[in-house]
């Protein structure tokens, strides 16, 4: 299992993710920065922060256009995670965007007579969707050109082919312990 902390995109569009993974009764920390594009899934999580940002922040609908989300952090305290968005947004007046961070938010009270404001319900969703998201680009899912699209030229719409069982077996593989029908396994979790 990976307890994602951060996740950054800018500069160069360059990707990092900062995660931990359980050690014991510790969390051991990890950290991956790396140029390949994400997928589009990741791209839209963050674009979907958005309206979290502006809501938060008290900015009128018309910033949307020009905010772009850039970063989370995320905490945890007794398993309740905590979160900072960072957003950019660009002004025509400088060469430089305005950086703006959310204030920092539980999204759930931190203890029995815990007061305070919580994140609301949906930015929760989207928070999690953003962490499935650089879950699946550190094991490896990147935004992939489709090779030979009908149109002869490279497309962003990314691709995948799933292949049944029986069309990969004979291929020198040892599949004697897995099922012999179509069923595909899923690798255990972390």
């Amino acid at each position: 299992m990976k307890r994602i902390v951060k996740v950054k995109t800018g500069k160069g569009e360059k990707v990092t993710v900062a995660y931990q993974i359980p050690s014991g009764g510790d969390w051991d920390d990890y950290s991956m920065s790396c140029y390949a594009q994400a997928s589009p899934g990741f791209y839209a999580a963050l674009e979907d922060l958005v309206e979290h940002v502006l809501r938060l922040l008290e900015l009128p609908a018309s910033y949307g256009d020009r905010l772009t989300v850039t970063g989370v952090s995320l905490s945890w305290t007794d398993n309740i995670m905590g979160a900072v968005v960072t957003a950019q947004k660009y002004l025509t007046a400088a060469d430089a965007p305005l950086v703006l961070n959310t204030p920092h938010l539980p999204s759930a009270p931190y203890g029995e007579n815990a007061g305070g404001k919580i994140m609301p319900g949906d930015m929760v969703l989207a928070l999690e969707t953003i962490q499935r998201e650089a879950v699946l680009y550190v094991e490896g899912k990147r935004a992939q050109l489709e090779l030979f699209p009908d149109t002869g030229q490279a497309s962003e719409t990314p691709t995948t082919t799933e292949v049944p069982l029986h069309h990969v077996q004979g291929l020198g593989i040892d599949r004697s312990s897995e099922p012999q029908d179509d069923t595909v396994l899923e690798p255990a979790e972390a």
